[in-house]
């Protein structure tokens, strides 16, 4: 009942963003994007490190505040001291059509209504992974819920996108992402992402890419009569 599609654009030959999408049972599925302060090589082995822990702690696990708490005590003991990790992770329920997720400091999930043709911003508060080891993280870290209805649609991503520069140096900018949802939130998600990366690059001319792109979308299908 679900359309979705996924884009990732590293900015360099190795990149530091991460998106998943982690069977949890046979009607949930755990979906998260997360982007690590540092480039390189050094932000490809946290992002290594980080997915092999989130697969182990989301199988079975229906709580996205106790997965990423999870992995925020093994990825602490090990992330070099200045680096850190946003994350936002969602637990999509496909027969109850429900989300919870929870925002470890990352960008605000998009949920554009059908039945109202406008955007909601959902970012329950939540410091990054690799801060601090436990106590203060959990205590941050909220959990949240939303319902889709049928041609709703739920956009993550990293901030690659809405900071995405041209070469007078002007970003994207949320407002001009927000604006874009609304206008082409009942494409299929094949052609909305095709479209939105086709924008950011019209934006960015000659520009080069200063950060890595990834985008997630799903959209509940709306079912024949």
């Amino acid at each position: 009942g679900y359309d979705l599609d996924a884009f990732y654009l590293s900015a360099k030959e190795v990149g530091g963003d991460y998106f998943d999408l982690i069977p949890i049972d046979k009607s949930k599925l755990g979906v998260i994007v997360a982007d690590v302060s540092g480039k390189g090589i050094q932000g490809a082995m946290i992002m290594t490190i980080m997915r092999t822990v989130m697969n182990i702690a989301a199988i079975g696990n229906l709580s996205c505040k106790n997965c990423l708490g999870r992995t925020n005590r093994f990825l602490s003991d090990r992330i070099k001291r200045g680096m850190f990790v946003t994350a936002f992770y969602v637990i999509l329920d496909c027969r109850k059509h429900k989300l919870s997720f929870s925002s470890a400091g990352h960008n605000p999930m998009l949920i554009y209504r059908a039945a109202t043709k406008k955007i909601e911003l959902f970012n329950p508060t939540g410091i990054a992974l690799g801060f601090d080891k436990g106590p203060l993280f959990e205590r941050t870290l909220k959990e949240a819920e939303a319902e889709l209805n049928p041609g709703d649609r739920f956009v993550l991503y990293t901030d690659g996108v809405v900071e995405s520069m041209n070469e007078e140096h002007e970003e994207f900018t949320d407002k001009r992402f927000e604006d874009f949802v609304i206008d082409n939130a009942e494409e299929d998600s094949k052609t909305f992402i095709h479209k939105l990366v086709a924008e950011l690059k019209k934006h960015q001319g000659k520009a080069p890419q200063h950060d890595d792109i990834t985008i997630v979308t799903f959209r509940r299908k709306v079912l024949a009569k």
